[in-house]
């Protein structure tokens, strides 16, 4: 039942994981202004979190596609969102101004990354194959 909804909107949800992406993307280039404050507590927490939620969006647009939850699914959302956070760090190090690149914030990102893949392979495992 669960595959059948996921299969049944697609589009949609890869067009969220496309959307999600966008609004993570601009709010890691854009200047911490309004934000500033929240941020400064739990930066790494909050790079935790925007990867988590990234890596989920994607493995489910990825489900889609794949039409089988397989370790090339998890490789695959692995590097991409490792290259997409590298990517990102390397875009605030030296395309911004009050940004800086953080190799901590990389490691926050591997972090949200791993959990959401776990999560995704304990779901599999309890809701999808039984």
């Amino acid at each position: 039942m669960i595959i059948k909804l996921l299969l049944k909107h697609k589009i949609k949800l890869a067009l969220a994981a496309v959307c999600y992406t966008a609004v993570l993307t601009y709010f890691c280039l854009v200047t911490p202004d309004k934000f500033s404050n929240i941020i400064s507590q739990s930066d790494k927490v909050i790079h935790a979190l925007a990867y988590f939620l990234f890596t989920i969006s994607w493995f489910v647009a990825g489900f889609n596609l794949f039409k089988t939850e397989s370790l090339k699914l998890y490789v695959y959302n692995f590097l991409w969102a490792l290259s997409y956070g590298v990517l990102i760090e390397i875009l605030q190090h030296y395309c911004t101004i009050s940004r800086q690149g953080d190799f901590k914030d990389i490691c926050a990102n591997i972090l949200g990354t791993v959990i959401a893949l776990v999560v995704m392979r304990l779901f599999f495992n309890k809701f999808v194959k039984s």
